[in-house]
C-alpha cells in the first residue's frame, strides 16, 4: 500500500509542537514536501523524510494518507475486510473516511519527546462503507 506524505519541516527548538499547532496540519494546508512511501515501517518516520539529517530538534508536522480497498476473499462472495490499525507517534490522529479513529495527543498536551502507540477498535469495511 502506498502512502503520500505532505509535510513541513519544524525545528522543536524553536517552535515546539502544540495542539494548535498540530491543529494546522490538514489537507487544505500549505506543504514544503511531498513524497509518496510503500512502506514506512516500524522506524523513526522522520529518517524516512529526512534522510541525513542528523538535526535532533526536527521533526515533520503534516498528514499521511492512503487508499484502503477491502479484499474479496472468496469469488463471487461481497467484498469485506475486518482491520485494526496502529499507530505510533508523539502527537497524531488516525482518520479513516474522515472519522478519527486513533488520537494520540498525551504526549503534546504533557510535552513529552517520547512516542506512544495505540490501537483502534477492529474496523469492518465493507464495499467500500466504513463501519465502526
Amino acid at each position: 500500500m502506498l502512502q503520500q506524505v505532505f509535510y513541513n519541516k519544524l525545528d522543536t527548538s524553536v517552535t515546539p509542537i502544540t495542539t494548535a499547532t498540530v491543529a494546522t496540519a490538514t489537507p487544505g494546508a500549505t506543504y514544503q514536501f511531498a513524497t509518496v512511501l510503500a512502506d514506512p515501517g516500524t522506524g523513526p518516520l522522520g529518517s524516512l523524510l529526512f534522510p541525513g539529517d542528523a538535526t535532533v530538534n526536527s521533526s515533520a508536522l503534516g498528514f499521511m494518507q492512503a487508499f484502503l480497498s477491502p479484499v474479496n476473499p472468496l469469488a463471487g462472495a461481497a467484498p469485506s475486510r475486518l482491520i485494526s490499525l496502529m499507530v505510533s507517534c508523539t502527537g497524531c490522529q488516525l482518520l479513516l473516511d474522515g472519522i478519527v479513529v486513533v488520537d494520540v495527543f498525551e504526549p503534546i498536551a504533557s510535552g513529552s519527546v517520547t512516542a506512544i502507540t495505540k490501537m483502534s477498535t477492529c474496523i469492518t469495511i465493507n464495499n467500500f462503507v466504513v463501519s465502526l
